[in-house]
């Protein structure tokens, strides 16, 4: 059996990298910028370097070897990149598009490109389709979705998709 998070928590964000288990925020009885990551070779929770800022019902994934998590409850735009490496967190540029909180938005990582697709704004659902441009650290709207709603978003690797 998988043993329990050091600190108990829902809405949190989860991904995975480099063999290992992230769970990123959430609430217990407030929203957390804790981190914890777990490793199944030794079936131990650890602590990671906190988020900025808190993040509940946020965004997660992994983009380029680093953790992104952006939006979430309460209003953020923000949005963070860990370095496991270096077990550091630092800010890139704001979601400056669509809704204010941008909750509940598909997020992935496509073709070297950081994606957000939909979700949640502030008072009704987002119709955005944007990319991050990472030289000019800015996001770029590309599209508007015909209607806006909350969107889940899988990126499967295409080798698990070809039939041998």
């Amino acid at each position: 059996f998988v043993k329990p998070l050091i600190t108990e928590r829902y809405d949190a964000g989860a991904v995975t990298l480099n063999d290992k288990i992230y769970v990123l925020g959430g609430t217990k009885r407030n929203y957390l910028k804790s981190v914890e990551c777990y490793n199944p070779d030794s079936n131990t929770w650890s602590y990671c370097a906190d988020m900025i800022e808190q993040h509940l019902c946020c965004v997660v994934t992994v983009h380029k070897g680093h953790i992104y998590i952006a939006g979430g409850y309460g209003g953020t735009r923000t949005v963070e990149r860990y370095d496991p490496q270096r077990d550091t967190w630092s800010k890139i540029c704001s979601l400056d598009v669509g809704g204010a909180n941008w909750c509940r938005t598909a997020f992935a990582s496509l073709d070297n490109k950081l994606w957000t697709i939909g979700g949640r704004g502030a008072n009704e659902n987002e119709t955005s389709v944007a990319v991050y441009d990472d030289e000019n650290d800015r996001w770029v709207q590309k599209r508007s979705l015909p209607s806006g709603d909350i969107y889940t978003c899988f990126v499967v690797p295409l080798a698990l998709l070809t039939s041998k």
